[in-house]
């Protein structure tokens, strides 16, 4: 095409973003936002080219008499010589790329700036359990999400399995199952040089949620007594010395004596959902997003059996818009429950391209400028987009919902948010 870069011309353009920064703040912020669009563009081109290279090795070897099914031997490998990266993460955007030829719709998406490279990756790995008329349909669904720019990597990966999730749940599911069996434990050393290692553990979700809740428990019980070390210090000391039996010889060790605390698992789902009748919902586990409806009713199970305490509560959301019905309060702070509320609701922070976890649930519309303590005027957000929001002033990520009610005559939808734990004791 007459309009497609050469090499010269992306060496010339290299050669102009070196000129020296000139420019008010808002100029110098806009150059930033269009860079950015342009790196999503020159990944997505990378992407395109890499299936090229892929082409034309293949022809070549099959010009040479090689047998096909090592025609495509060293195409990873030469893509990452080109773009400077390790084999491995060669092999990686190599797979990235022949998964987006199979959506056209979302690659174009890609390549208008709209994605990152590690967000498209995230994307084909929901797509990537899906077959012939199910993935067409994830990449028409998907491609058709609004505000895609303005979407962060968690809300990315929660779009793209609620759609697959809808699309073919048992999949799912079993991709789940699969995973379990892979969990496992790395221990890796850092490139510092300064003597410190990695524990990494690969486990089901709930096991994760009860591992770090009893740790900050520990760590909040410890500096309530008045331990000299930071939380994540107390936590680090508190698994060494409950997997090991040995002292760590800190004075952390004092979290060691302290009973253990009582973890809660939420979960939302449809009540439809828990009956069975209706599978096209996907369950939200708090905090870390949607899962499969039959594993939230396993989870379920599993603590029945276990006759942990199961508390049923019934929250309504609109007809349409799949809101939380919204809820009020007088007082300038949120209270417990309607804090809560938000958490359930926003699950991450509402901050254009944060994913970070709620820490705070603060107002849109300043309590100071006449906004209301409501759900329509609350946002759950992390604890430095907080604080940025008073420096820079607020963009919501999304319009607040429930500003229409629900249609006279139309009665509201209900979920049901299922918690239990594993001391009988429930904290909903």
């Amino acid at each position: 095409m007459a309009d497609t870069p050469t090499t010269d011309d992306i060496r010339g353009f290299g050669m102009s973003i070196a000129r020296p920064i000139d420019g008010d703040l808002d100029s110098i912020c806009t150059e930033l936002g269009e860079l950015e669009t342009l790196k999503h563009q020159i990944e997505a081109r990378q992407a395109a080219l890499a299936l090229e290279v892929d082409r034309m090795m293949r022809e070549r070897a099959a010009a040479q008499g090689i047998p096909a099914e090592r025609q495509g031997k060293a195409v990873a490998e030469t893509v990452a010589r080109a773009r400077r990266i390790s084999p491995a993460h060669g092999r990686t955007v190599m797979s990235l790329a022949k998964q987006l030829r199979a959506l056209p719709r979302t690659f174009a998406r890609y390549a208008a700036g709209e994605l990152s490279e590690f967000q498209a990756t995230l994307v084909t790995r929901e797509a990537s359990i899906l077959e012939g008329p199910d993935a067409q349909a994830f990449d028409r669904r998907f491609a058709n999400t609004a505000g895609l720019s303005e979407l962060g990597n968690r809300k990315i990966a929660h779009r793209a399995q609620t759609i697959a999730l809808a699309l073919d749940e048992e999949a799912v599911v079993r991709r789940r199952d699969k995973a379990v069996e892979d969990r496992h434990i790395t221990a890796t050393p850092t490139d510092r040089g300064d003597g410190m290692g990695w524990l990494k553990a690969l486990m089901p979700i709930e096991q994760l949620a009860a591992v770090k809740d009893t740790l900050e428990a520990s760590a909040d019980t410890a500096l309530a007594l008045g331990v000299d070390a930071t939380r994540g210090q107390v936590m680090v000391d508190t698994l060494i010395a409950r997997l090991t039996g040995a002292d760590s010889g800190t004075p952390a060790t004092v979290a060691l004596e302290q009973p253990s605390h009582p973890v809660t698992i939420n979960l939302l789902m449809t009540a439809e959902a828990l009956l069975d009748n209706d599978h096209t919902q996907p369950a939200i586990l708090a905090s870390h997003g949607p899962i499969p409806t039959s594993l939230a009713k396993r989870l379920i199970e599993t603590a029945i059996l276990s006759l942990q305490k199961v508390e049923l509560r019934r929250l309504f959301t609109a007809p349409h818009t799949g809101e939380l019905v919204a809820m009020e309060s007088k007082a300038r702070l949120f209270p417990k429950q309607l804090a809560q509320f938000i958490r359930l609701r926003d699950q991450i922070c509402r901050t254009p391209g944060c994913g970070a976890r709620i820490a705070h649930i603060d107002h849109v519309e300043d309590w100071d400028s006449g906004g209301e303590t409501t759900v329509v005027n609350g946002e759950g957000t992390c604890r430095q987009c907080n604080w940025a929001k008073q420096v820079i002033g607020h963009q919501d990520s999304e319009p607040p919902p429930l500003r229409t009610p629900p249609e006279p005559g139309v009665r509201p939808r209900h979920h049901l948010v299922v918690a239990y734990d594993s001391e009988f004791t429930l904290a909903a």
